[in-house]
C-alpha cells in the first residue's frame, strides 16, 4: 500500500504527518466503486468547501455524481454521520456559464437529479453551485455559492485506499 502524507496547519505552523493506511487514518471515508467518499459536517460556502476538499488528499474534490447508485450511497453515508439529510454541497456548478453544468473535479456531466422546478436561479438571483438532500425526494438544488452548508467530498480509486 502506498505511503500518504497528510498536511495539518496549525497556528504555530504545519505539521507533518506520514500515513500508510489512508482509509484507517481518516475514519471518515468510506468506499464505493467510483471512489472514497467523506461527508463533512462542517457547512462553508461552496468555494471553501472545494478547497477543503482538496487540501484532505491529492485529486480529491466536492463529489461528483455519475449514477443513482452512486447518490444514494453519499444520501446513506450522510444520514449515518448525522442520522438526518441536512442540504449538503456536491461538486456541480454552472459558475463558469450559466446552465453550462460541470463538476468540479473535471468528469463528464453524464447524470442530473433535479428536483422539481430546478435549477431556477429562484426569484432572478444566480445559483451557481449545487446541493443534494433538497426537498422530499432529496433531490438536487442550484444555490447560491455563498450559502454554507456541509459537505461530500469525492476522492479517486487508487493504490493507496485498497
Amino acid at each position: 500500500m502506498a505511503s500518504m502524507k497528510l498536511f495539518l496547519l496549525l497556528t504555530t505552523g504545519a505539521l507533518l504527518i506520514e500515513v500508510s493506511e489512508f482509509a484507517s487514518s481518516t475514519p471518515n471515508w468510506v468506499y464505493h466503486s467510483s471512489g472514497w467518499y467523506a461527508f463533512i459536517n462542517e457547512p462553508m460556502n461552496w468555494n471553501d468547501a472545494e478547497v477543503y476538499c482538496q487540501n484532505l488528499i491529492p485529486g480529491a474534490h466536492l463529489a461528483s455524481f455519475h449514477n443513482i447508485a452512486a447518490e444514494k450511497f453519499a444520501q446513506d453515508l450522510v444520514y449515518k454521520t448525522v442520522r438526518a439529510y441536512p442540504f449538503t454541497w456536491i461538486g456541480g456548478n454552472d459558475q463558469f456559464k450559466n446552465r453550462n453544468f460541470m463538476w468540479s473535479d473535471g468528469s463528464e456531466w453524464n447524470y442530473e437529479n433535479w428536483a422539481i422546478g430546478e435549477p431556477n436561479n429562484f426569484n432572478g438571483r444566480r445559483e451557481a453551485c449545487f446541493q443534494f438532500l433538497f426537498g422530499a425526494n432529496k433531490q438536487w438544488n442550484d444555490e447560491p455559492c455563498s450559502g454554507s452548508f456541509p459537505f461530500i467530498c469525492k476522492a479517486p480509486k487508487s493504490d493507496c485506499c485498497s
